[in-house]
């Protein structure tokens, strides 16, 4: 059995005289009495517990959150977005919603000419509807001499650069336009304007595109763009110029 230390019960201690009773001394020392007590203080008051508890429940609760700011509205019209190939580097232009977007159309930017061919002009715009870069606008266009089916030499880089591109992108279309010069017969010159556009083609197939991922548009002597009463200007009319579709995703 347990007893209380002699001290308890000093006069000083406890004023009444009755509180020194053998009755009430064995009923106070009793085991349970002092077993309750102990295990409450041990379960209920540690203070340390209730520390680590209110720091794990302010970090928990009262975490700082941010908000993006908003993106304001530039003036102007809205800017598709669009990009343009030239000399083997890709130059993303137009306006896009979302920093989240931009990030992903140069990223598949990225993986088609390297992170060090790739410039990104484009505009954040909340206006914008876009979900992806748009079409590619190849910068060079071909000029194929007067009556001439032969691919001109200058213009060959540039056409195994975006076969290349078609073969490893098979959803990928390009879209061929072909224009001549208004010498001739007009309709001839859609016939020939579309045999230019053959022989792009037969390049790309040998490298893996598939004829379904060209599209031609043979336009023969319309939509000049100089003066065919010239030799210069009729140089100028004879041209084939190429835009990619679904490289950069939307």
């Amino acid at each position: 059995m347990v007893t209380l230390p002699a001290t308890t019960l000093r006069p000083t201690t406890t004023p009444v005289p009755t509180t020194v009773r053998p009755t009430t001394t064995a009923s106070v020392a009793e085991p349970t009495t002092t077993t309750t007590v102990t295990t409450a203080a041990a379960t209920t008051v540690a203070p340390s517990t209730v520390a680590t508890t209110l720091a794990t429940t302010l970090a928990t609760t009262v975490a700082p959150t941010t908000t993006a700011a908003p993106i304001p509205v530039p003036a102007g019209p809205v800017i598709p977005p669009v990009a343009q190939f030239v000399e083997g580097k890709l130059v993303l232009k137009g306006s896009v919603p979302s920093v989240a977007i931009r990030t992903a159309i140069v990223a598949r930017a990225t993986a088609l000419v390297g992170a060090d061919h790739v410039t990104d002009q484009s505009t954040l715009d909340p206006r914008s509807t876009a979900t992806g870069g748009g079409p590619i606008l190849i910068g060079e266009v071909i000029r194929f001499a007067a009556g001439s089916l032969e691919v001109p030499a200058e213009s060959q880089p540039m056409l195994d650069a975006v076969g290349g591109l078609m073969a490893v992108a098979p959803n990928a279309l390009a879209v061929v336009t072909s224009y001549t010069d208004d010498q001739g017969d007009a309709l001839r010159n859609v016939g020939l304007a579309a045999q230019r556009i053959d022989a792009i083609a037969a390049q790309w197939t040998a490298k893996g595109v598939r004829s379904e991922q060209i599209i031609r548009d043979a336009r023969g002597g319309a939509d000049p763009i100089a003066d065919n009463a010239t030799e210069e200007g009729r140089t100028q009319n004879r041209r084939v110029s190429i835009t990619l579709y679904g490289l950069l995703g939307g």
